[in-house]
């Protein structure tokens, strides 16, 4: 088999691959959310050529996240790199802190438990990548956050 002859068929089965992953994001059947896939194979350092346009190319990442306790305030600092205002999301409730940033690049996603907070007190400021957030402590209740899920 020729070099040519492989790298057409590495061509084939990546397409082919691409296509069904695709189509099973599409049925519901994947979740498209913290799903990622890169092939490459000899002389590809890159993988598919169009992988830039594919949703598939971002990487799922935890920003670094960091929890400073007062006597009465929570703090959460996350780190999100290269982030601007406008792509970050975040939902929170009685129990839990919920973060999304997407860029082109790279998906970063964390939920925080709380409990002991005043999920209605949350302020929160944006600068240079840092996203700090505080939550007031509800008086009598020892405050405790985790990040995990």
């Amino acid at each position: 088999m020729t070099a040519d002859a492989q790298d057409d068929i590495f061509k084939e089965l990546t397409e082919a691959i691409r296509k069904l992953i695709e189509e099973a994001v599409r049925n519901g059947a994947i979740p498209a959310e913290g799903f990622f896939i890169t092939l490459t194979g000899p002389g590809r350092s890159d993988g598919p050529a169009d992988r830039d346009q594919s949703p598939f190319c971002r990487q799922l990442t935890e920003p670094g996240i960091e929890v400073l306790d007062s006597p009465d305030t929570c703090y959460i600092i996350a780190e999100l790199p290269g982030v601007e205002p406008g792509d970050i999301r975040f939902a929170v409730s009685d129990s839990a802190l919920h973060l999304i940033a997407e860029t082109p690049e790279r998906i970063f996603k964390k939920t925080i438990r709380l409990e002991g907070v005043d999920p209605d007190s949350l302020r929160y400021t944006f600068r240079n990548g840092i996203l700090e957030f505080s939550l007031r402590k509800i008086t009598g209740t020892p405050a405790s956050v985790t990040g995990n899920p």
